[in-house]
């Protein structure tokens, strides 16, 4: 929620890496509703840490098995998370929140 605090990019906080089930059903859903191969481009920018190092294997990996297109960026730079990285330079996180 902290990319979403800047205003510059819209942003899913997904709290907790037992939340990437839910998410991919979501995506799911939002996918059949749309009756189309469409899937939005997903920035992946989660904690810099042994945990969200495996959530990003587990959720790029189920993101690619479904053929959406995702990168994984790094806007915490030298923070733990984007919250973090808020909290110790607003206006250094808003220059790596930006959308290009």
């Amino acid at each position: 929620m902290s990319v979403m605090e800047t205003g510059k990019a819209e942003a899913i906080g997904l709290g907790s890496v037992a939340n990437i089930n839910i998410f991919m059903k979501a995506l799911y859903k939002a996918k059949k509703a749309r009756k189309d191969d469409f899937y939005p481009t997903l920035l992946i920018a989660l904690d810099n840490d042994d945990a969200g190092n495996r959530a990003i294997n587990k959720l790029t990996t189920q993101l690619n098995q479904v053929g959406a297109t995702n990168y994984v960026v790094q806007i915490a730079r030298g923070s733990k998370d984007a919250n973090e990285a808020l909290v110790k330079d607003r206006a250094q996180f808003r220059k790596h929140a930006q959308r290009p």
